[in-house]
């Protein structure tokens, strides 16, 4: 519980997003419990919340209103805080498992994709027009730049032809 923990405890702080970053601070100070500016909870109660003040490497920083009876919390920005390393275990294997359902699920959703656009092809007739148009345009368009290849590679034989042929016309 936060309003347990001392100065000289140690808290456990994991950054989540793109690039995860789990780290320790100690608690320098704790407040004294109050009570939470925010809306009671769902037995109408006010929630007591605790402010502490927390050293990590040379940086000061201070979480405001943690549960003082909970001893895990997670910010709006989606900062995990944990007075013990079991809760942190408990949601670093959350996000794990979460992660790994996803990497596991990836080949069943590309293979669901052109179903699905399979589907707005019926659902929408127009549609599919517009997709065969694409597809027909990007074609035009590949063909084209095969074109524009071939036509510098002409150009490029003819000048080094009529080159050849004017220095030889000179001697």
């Amino acid at each position: 519980m936060f309003q347990g923990v001392r100065q000289g405890s140690v808290l456990y702080i994991l950054k989540k997003g793109e690039q995860p970053q789990l780290s320790t601070a100690q608690v320098v100070s704790v407040s004294n419990p109050y009570p939470s500016p925010k809306a009671p909870n769902i037995f109408g109660q006010q929630n007591s919340v605790v402010d502490i003040q927390v050293k990590q490497g040379s940086e000061n920083m201070v979480f405001k209103e943690m549960p003082a009876l909970d001893g895990f919390t997670v910010s709006p920005d989606g900062t995990a805080v944990s007075d013990n390393t079991e809760s942190m275990l408990t949601e670093i294997r959350n996000l794990h498992r979460t992660s790994q359902q996803i990497v596991e699920s990836a080949p069943l959703h590309q293979k669901l994709l052109p179903v699905y656009e399979g589907f707005y092809d019926i659902l929408d007739p127009n549609l599919a027009k517009e997709r065969e148009k694409d597809k027909r345009l990007n074609k035009l368009e590949e063909e084209m730049q095969g074109m524009k290849g071939t036509l510098t590679d002409i150009h490029n034989i003819l000048l080094t032809t009529w080159n050849k042929d004017n220095e030889s016309s000179k001697n």
